[in-house]
């Protein structure tokens, strides 16, 4: 069939491969068509090459003969530009010419010719030849589709791998990483393309002995193993590991697949409901026995009363019966100490100004603590009201300052001070007691001789105490933090041994009913100041570093994370770029975040400093630690705090210079 613009372009037959052939030459047309058509094949014509690019589009050949040279056409750039249409990227493209040279030979392959035939064509054997093109053409489209549908499961199986937010890593037997998702570099801090070939041990700072690593356990049982690690990776998490080894058919393992769950918050919270139930148990306990032991005690001094009326004054019992009565007192005092702890203590809130409350306790805490301890108020300004009996005020001052008095060895200072605060997510994460929402913050500060962690784990048991038997008895913090869930709020504890101990208590502010917001209200992210300095961050604990780690990052500021001084100066010293501030924890192991700076004013000099503490800013600055006017971050303190801080003492720092 000879095609013009005209014709009418008919489907080939069923079964019978379409060819599409393109020559000027009348008489090889029509044998084509003819001896072509007798072996099986369906043959359509072209006599010129203008309109190849279109028939190729409306026919779909399954081939092509193309003379290499035509009246209005050059073959060669006619194939080279067939070539370019993704559908024609298999179509076996056969070159017809009278030049049997090696030059034109080349030039075809050169430009996509799948074949080359010198004229006259034997068509016989060009069928055959076109139907071995043919079948190779189609098992090379088959190899294609193959070929992408492995690529597009591969990255189907990439994507998926990397959504997975456990870490994940497959090893070899020596526990080398073969491959590792986006999770796992997230964790190890390290570039996902440098994991590759990388031994597990040292990506992930593993410290166990080799006969404890689960992963070896896996190997040589040729089984799963599962475990718990604690202190894992560069950030010391609590996490679940998971070892399955793959098997080869003989069922030895040729490799693993690992896998872990942080479960740090998990333990975290688990822990937190462990002893809420310890505490609400014992708290049943004392509620119940309170009130009978109240009765008996009633007796008791009733009737140690009515004995001293009938006596008299001059009775020789008389100081007997005293000191009776003072034990039954000292002993209704300790109900009600138990009573405030199970929170069953009867109690008649009311909306207060907190600064004015604490205002009229400070002539008793004063005779408390007595005259070689100096007691500092700072109240806050604009102080929010909350709703609290006045008295559970004034019974958890007390019982923080006699608390301080007692840790304080000969001269000291106690700090009392509020302000106003918005806990937000990020003091969650660290405190999961804890809500957002604003509170007011009282704070009690002392420089006494501070509680190591095993003490700070259980202050606020019931009975637990560190004091000599008889000056203490264990109940005074439970009370407290019984006070503080009565009223819906939280106590939160700082310390460091030899150093000093700040307690906070948080109480919700109060609102009228008809103002109360349905959730608190955070800013938003957008709200809060960015910047793209490079500040590093210098803190022992790691939470808080990985928390003000993520939180500058996401503010946009490059992060440099150290866990120690030393640490810190290693990275500044190590840091090609500049670095505009420090942000540094004031007490901390080898030296103190104050001398930190001055080192680091050596190597870097004009670098801002930002300091942070769990004590507060005035109970820092009384002992000379620090100076008043250094920029100061009170622990804990929320996003917003931060970003504020960190921009305003940048700007400062840039003004500064441009004066």
């Amino acid at each position: 069939m000879i095609l013009d613009d005209t014709t009418e372009r008919s489907p080939a037959e069923p079964d019978r491969p379409r060819i599409l052939l393109v020559d000027d030459d009348v008489i090889l047309r029509s044998l084509a068509e003819h001896h072509l058509g007798e072996v099986g094949f369906d043959v359509t014509t072209l006599a010129v090459g203008s309109s190849l690019v279109s028939t190729f589009r409306d026919l779909k050949p399954d081939a092509i003969l193309l003379d290499v040279m035509l009246p209005d056409a050059d073959g060669f750039d006619l194939c080279q530009a067939l070539r370019q249409i993704p559908e024609a990227a298999h179509t076996p493209i056969v070159m017809l010419t009278s030049l049997n040279d090696e030059p034109a030979i080349r030039r075809a392959f050169e430009v996509g010719a799948t074949e080359f035939v010198a004229k006259p064509v034997n068509w016989l054997h060009e069928g055959h030849r076109l139907r071995y093109l043919l079948r190779a053409a189609a098992n090379l489209r088959d190899l294609e589709q193959a070929r992408e549908t492995i690529m597009q499961a591969e990255k189907e199986w990439e994507r998926t791998f990397d959504a997975i937010e456990d870490p994940i890593l497959i090893l070899d037997r020596d526990l080398v990483i073969r491959r590792a998702n986006k999770a796992a570099a997230r964790v190890s801090g390290s570039d996902p393309n440098t994991l590759p070939g990388c031994p597990c041990r040292d990506v992930f700072q593993c410290r166990m002995p080799t006969a404890d690593c689960p992963a070896r356990h896996a190997l040589s049982s040729a089984a799963p193993v599962h475990v718990e690690l604690h202190d894992f990776g560069p950030d010391k998490r609590d996490c679940l590991v998971a070892v399955s080894p793959v098997l080869d058919d003989d069922g030895q393992a040729t490799g693993l697949v690992y896998s872990s769950k942080d479960v740090t918050e998990y333990r975290a919270l688990q822990k937190e409901l462990l002893h809420a139930q310890k505490m609400e148990s014992v708290g049943r306990l004392a509620g119940g026995v309170a009130h009978d032991f109240n009765n008996m005690l009633q007796g008791i001094l009733g009737y140690t009363e009515l004995i001293e009326l009938q006596l008299g004054e001059s009775s020789s019992i008389h100081d007997e019966l005293n000191e009776i009565k003072i034990a039954a007192t000292r002993s209704a005092e300790l109900v009600r100490q138990l009573l405030a702890f199970a929170r069953k203590q009867t109690a008649a809130p009311t909306v207060i100004d907190l600064n004015a409350t604490v205002t009229t306790t400070l002539a008793m805490l004063g005779r408390l603590i007595g005259e070689n301890i100096r007691l500092a108020w700072v109240p806050g300004n604009q102080l929010w009201t909350v709703k609290i009996d006045p008295t559970q005020v004034g019974m958890i001052l007390a019982n923080l300052c006699v608390n301080s008095r007692d840790a304080i060895e000969g001269t000291g200072h106690i700090t009392i001070e509020s302000q106003n605060f918005i806990v937000d997510q990020a003091y969650c994460v660290t405190h999961p007691a804890a809500k957002p929402g604003e509170y007011v913050m009282v704070a009690v500060s002392d420089d006494g001789c501070g509680m190591d962690k095993e003490t700070l784990d259980n202050i606020f048991d019931p009975f637990f105490t560190t004091k000599e038997v008889g000056k203490g008895t264990g109940l005074g913090l439970a009370s407290i933090h019984g006070i503080a869930e009565q009223n819906g709020g939280l106590v939160h504890v700082y310390s460091e041994l030899g150093k000093g101990t700040t307690f906070r208590l948080y109480l919700p502010r109060h609102r009228p009913e008809a103002s109360i917001p349905t959730a608190p209200e955070e800013p938003p992210a957008e709200a809060l100041p960015r910047g793209t300095e490079t500040i590093l961050v210098a803190e022992d604990e790691l939470v808080i570093l990985s928390v003000c780690g993520t939180s500058l990052g996401n503010l946009g500021y490059e992060v440099l994370l150290a866990n120690t001084p030393s640490q810190a100066l290693a990275l500044a010293k190590n840091h090609t770029g500049p670095i505009d501030l420090l942000l540094t924890d004031v007490i901390m192991p080898e030296m103190d975040g104050y001398t930190l700076a001055q080192r680091l004013e050596g190597q870097r000099p004009g670098i801002a400093h930002i300091y942070m503490s769990g004590y507060t800013a005035n109970a820092v600055a009384h002992r000379g630690i620090l100076d008043r006017e250094a920029p100061f971050l009170a622990k804990p303190f929320n996003s917003r705090q931060l970003a504020e801080m960190v921009r305003n003492t940048l700007d400062k720092r840039l003004e500064s210079r441009t004066v």
